[in-house]
């Protein structure tokens, strides 16, 4: 090939259509970066937004949680001194059967000091 013809494909491509051609191709290029770049910023924009409200809900969840195990707290307190106080209640109970009990199996027991242990009155519970 000349110079000539070189010369001609070069004026050619220059002129209107390799211009355009080129100049579309960069352009082309800078649409597509700014594109693909708005869908990221887009996309990072609604992880980030979804990642506040699971944030919020999680927050809400904690403090509900930890609501919660103060009540069962203060429940499992309340059973321990109402068990406290089933467990002297029936302690005493338990020595009251055992004195009752020595002084029934006692030889020498009679009906009125039983009756006195227990503070009964008369017979058969009539008096």
């Amino acid at each position: 090939m000349n110079w000539v013809t070189l010369a001609s494909i070069a004026a050619g491509l220059l002129s209107g259509g390799g211009i355009v051609a080129i100049v579309n191709g960069v352009t082309q290029r800078r649409l597509v970066k700014v594109e693909v770049a708005d869908r990221l910023n887009e996309a990072t924009l609604e992880w980030a937004e979804q990642l506040k409200a699971d944030n919020a809900d999680s927050r809400r969840e904690n403090a509900e949680t930890r609501h919660e195990l103060a009540e069962a707290r203060r429940e499992a307190a309340e059973v321990r001194r109402e068990m406290t106080v089933v467990r002297h209640e029936a302690e005493a109970l338990a020595d009251d059967l055992r004195r009752l009990r020595q002084a029934i199996l006692d030889p020498n027991a009679t009906l009125d000091r039983l009756r006195a242990i227990v503070g009964g009155g008369s017979t058969n519970g009539t008096g």
